[in-house]
This record gives structure tokens, C-alpha cells and sequence, in this order.
């Protein structure tokens, strides 16, 4: 086929394999695009990175088409191919392949135009294509045409990516990953510090690290706390989601914040003492609690200390305090929780190191039952529920590979109904939904590959998802 590309006298075609590469990158490029962003619809990015890749894409798009544009019409290329002359002057300094490097940088573009990290893997797809088809191709003619002068040529100039001419390639290659590890830092930083919400609250100034969402009122006000995953990211989607349906709530970073503990290792509950007290101070007196997994610990704690706490939200609930951990390594060997310097009382983790990887490996999703189960709870661990001064809204979930939520529920359940607890006790049960049992705006992809319920049974989580986040509106307007 090559052959009618050919001029008498001519050593080289003059479209190369050019055909075969850019027809395998745009169809890795539409298809990959129709899979992950139309049929599966995962790996979707929301605000702000929506901006922040569509910028991007479109300078790549727009550098791409310059490349191309100096390296098929600015360069004469044609007629050193018609000459048998090796280009390696202009554009040609720069990268040695500039039209497939442009639309393969295009194509880049193209690919951020959807937002979608996934899709981040699709430009690696077609550089290995650029790579392998012009490695055993193109670059095997030039080789044997041109000998040395090609062969020194490789050394100088890039295949793929363009980069300033006479720089050597260790340097080449330094400064590619310093590339990718100063984006890396910028993307953490800003994912980890970013907030809609309407106020920030620190330690320093106020005794807590806080965001507030405003929904406007000041008859309720819910106070929200996030898992053993340290942050805001939780507790903010939780505030949001109150904000969304009308109830102001003030998202609490527990650990790993700005400037908090970094670990999940007597966190005090000073945070909530402190968050009570600015919400008074800001004219709420109706003040709940919701936290997810050890926030739910957390909730269930603090109420039962501070009266002014009149409403709880309980997600994969625990009922006893349990050990403190040093990031997902190990125990603290002290406790979660403490108030006044003092640690509560806590049941000790049997397992004395967490090998996180090895149970994903073994379960093929984040499963750390193991080491959850079967523990001697103290009976002075046991968090003092019955004092809790409000009704209790229990969310569990049968398929939780955290913990087994769904019995802790019941346990909780049954333990106030011995106790004549006197405030209603909502126990919520769903099948498929995993640990992470709060409303999402974001990542939901994430679940996909941590929990294969979220992966095999997208529907069903999608479907309890919404009732549990509806019941717990429901429950804050009409139960409390």
C-alpha cells in the first residue's frame, strides 16, 4: 500500500506508517471517551477541576495543531523527502516526529476536554502505538538510509515529545519527572485545601477546623465529621448535601488537617465543645451530629457528653471506642478520643500491624474485616449511649467490608431498648451500598474500583444511596 505513496527515485514513502498511528490514536481516543465517559461514566472530575482541565486541554489542543501545522507546511519536508535529505532543522530540532507529536498533543487536549482522570491512561495508550509502529518502521529506514547521521540525530532530538534542541537526554529525563512531581503536589495541594464552603473556621481562631455551609436559617444546624480517612472531604459532602436541601450544617476536620493531629490518635473532643459554642454564638440552638464509620464514633461520643447535642446521625456505625491508629500502618496503642488531656477508655485491636495492600490483593477490593471482628470489647469502652439527649437515626449497610455495621446497628439498637431509652431509634438496613454510606458529588468512580459491591451492583448503591440521604433529611426535618 506504501508503495503508491512512492516517486520514482525516491527512497522513503512519503506518509510513512503517519495513517496507521493517527487512525490507532483517535480510535483509542473515541472509544476509551465513549467507555468511561457515556457507558460506565467513571473517573468524572467536578468543579473546580472542570475549568482546570478544559483550559489546559485546549492550550494542548492548540499547541498540537501548531506543531503539526511547522512540522507538515512550514518545513519543506516534502521535498527532503523527494531529495532523500534527513530534516533535522526548524520544528525537526525540537522533536524528530512533529506531525505525529502534534496530533498525538491534540489529541492530549482532546482527551482533558471530559474532565476525566481514567482518561488520563488513553495518551499513554497512544504513545506506545506512536512508539512501537515508528520504532519498527520509519526509524529502521532512516537508519539504514542515512546511517550515522541518523543514529546521532537519535541522540539529540526527542521522538515524541518536543523539547529544546541540544539539551541531553538524562536532563531530558529529570526534568520530565520533576515535571510530574510538581504536578502531583500541585494537584494534592489543591484538591486537599479546596472548599465551597461559606465560612472557614480554624483552630487558632475559633478552637476547631471547620467549614460552614449556610443554607440561611437558624432553626437547625448539624454538625458533621468524616471516617477514618482524616480530611474534609467527607464531612464537606455531608454539610453540602444538608446545604443543598435547605439545612445549614458545619463540616469538622478531625484529623489530618491544616492543623490538627495528623493521625486518628486521641483526637479531643474539644473540636465539638468548641463547634457548640460558635453555632450558639451564631444563633442555632437546635444542634445534631452526623458522622460516617469512626465519625460515627465520634457523634454517638460527643453526644452522649454534651447535652446540647439533641439529634444523631449514625452512619456504619460503631458502638464502642476503639483503639487509635498511626495512619493505615498500625494501632496508636492509645485511644481514638479524649477530652481534658485524658484518653477514653478503648478495646485494643488484636492485630498489632494493618497490611492494607495484602488484604486488597486477597479480597480484590478494600476489605480490612479481619481486622474489625472479633475483638473483646471493653465493657468500659462501650460509649454510654442512653445519655445521648435526642432521637438516633442508625444507617448500616450488609455488604461492609470495613466493619460489620449492620450488626453494630443492631447492637446499638437493642442495647437503648434495654436501657428505656426514651427518644425514637430509626435503624436503617440497605444490602448493596458499601461502607461509604453518604451522599457523593464526586468520584464515585473511586468506590468502583475500592468496594466490588459499588462495581457489580452500580443500580442498586445508586438507588439506596438516594433513599438513605432522603431518609436523612427526613429525619432531621420530621423526626427531631
Amino acid at each position: 500500500m506504501l508503495k503508491n505513496f512512492v516517486k520514482e527515485g525516491q527512497k522513503l514513502p512519503l506518509y510513512g506508517v503517519g495513517p496507521f498511528i493517527v487512525y490507532g490514536m483517535v480510535m483509542v481516543t473515541v472509544i476509551g471517551t465513549v467507555l468511561l465517559g457515556h457507558v460506565f461514566k467513571i473517573g468524572i472530575l467536578g468543579s473546580p477541576w472542570i475549568l482546570v482541565f478544559r483550559i489546559l486541554g485546549a492550550v494542548l489542543i492548540l499547541l498540537g495543531a501548531f506543531v503539526w501545522f511547522m512540522g507538515a507546511l512550514r518545513s519543506g519536508m516534502d521535498e527532503n523527502i523527494s531529495e532523500n535529505r534527513l530534516k533535522t532543522d526548524g520544528i525537526y530540532a525540537w522533536v524528530r516526529n512533529p506531525m505525529y507529536s502534534g496530533i498525538w498533543i491534540a489529541l492530549i487536549g482532546v482527551t482533558l476536554m471530559w474532565h476525566n482522570i481514567l482518561m488520563l491512561f488513553l495518551p499513554v495508550i497512544n504513545w506506545l502505538i506512536m512508539t512501537i509502529a515508528l520504532i519498527n518502521s520509519e526509524e529502521k529506514w532512516l537508519l539504514n538510509l542515512y546511517g550515522n547521521e541518523y543514529a546521532e540525530y537519535k541522540k539529540r532530538v526527542n521522538r515524541c515529545i518536543p523539547f529544546f534542541p541540544g539539551v541531553k537526554k538524562p536532563v531530558k529525563v529529570i526534568c520530565f519527572i520533576l515535571a510530574v512531581v510538581v504536578a502531583g503536589i500541585v494537584f494534592a495541594k489543591v484538591e486537599s485545601g479546596r472548599t465551597d464552603a461559606d465560612i472557614v473556621l480554624t483552630i487558632e481562631e475559633n478552637g476547631f477546623e471547620g467549614h460552614f455551609y449556610d443554607a440561611g436559617e437558624k432553626e437547625k444546624v448539624v454538625i458533621t465529621f468524616s471516617g477514618s480517612d482524616g480530611g474534609s472531604s467527607a464531612s464537606d459532602t455531608m454539610a453540602w448535601y444538608y446545604k443543598e436541601h435547605g439545612i445549614s450544617a458545619l463540616g469538622i476536620t478531625l484529623f489530618d488537617g491544616k492543623d490538627t493531629g495528623k493521625y486518628l490518635d486521641e483526637v479531643p473532643l474539644e473540636y465539638v465543645e468548641s463547634a457548640i459554642g460558635w453555632l450558639h454564638s451564631q444563633g442555632y440552638e437546635k444542634i445534631a451530629v452526623d458522622g460516617v464509620s469512626k465519625g460515627s464514633e465520634y457523634a454517638l461520643l460527643a453526644a452522649s457528653q454534651f447535652d446540647d447535642i439533641t439529634c444523631v446521625v449514625a452512619r456504619a456505625p460503631s458502638y464502642f471506642i476503639s483503639e487509635g491508629m498511626i495512619g493505615k500502618k498500625a494501632p496508636s496503642g492509645t485511644s481514638c478520643w479524649s477530652y481534658q488531656g485524658e484518653g477514653f477508655a478503648y478495646t485494643p485491636y488484636k492485630v498489632r500491624e494493618f497490611d492494607v495492600v495484602k488484604q486488597f490483593s486477597t479480597h480484590h477490593e478494600f476489605n480490612i474485616l479481619e481486622y474489625n471482628t472479633g475483638k473483646d470489647v471493653l465493657e468500659e469502652s462501650v460509649i454510654p449511649m442512653e445519655k445521648i439527649n435526642g432521637p438516633i437515626l442508625l444507617l448500616s449497610t450488609e455488604s461492609d467490608t470495613v466493619w460489620p455495621s449492620a450488626e453494630q446497628a443492631d447492637f446499638i439498637d437493642n442495647y437503648l431498648e434495654e436501657k428505656g431509652f426514651p427518644y425514637e431509634v430509626v435503624n436503617a438496613k440497605y444490602k448493596k451500598i458499601s461502607h461509604f454510606i453518604i451522599p457523593m458529588r464526586r468520584n464515585t468512580w473511586l468506590l468502583k474500583i475500592m468496594f466490588l459491591s459499588e462495581k457489580e451492583y452500580p443500580d442498586e448503591c445508586e438507588k439506596e444511596r438516594k433513599e438513605l440521604s432522603e431518609k436523612t433529611i427526613d429525619f432531621i426535618r420530621n423526626h427531631w
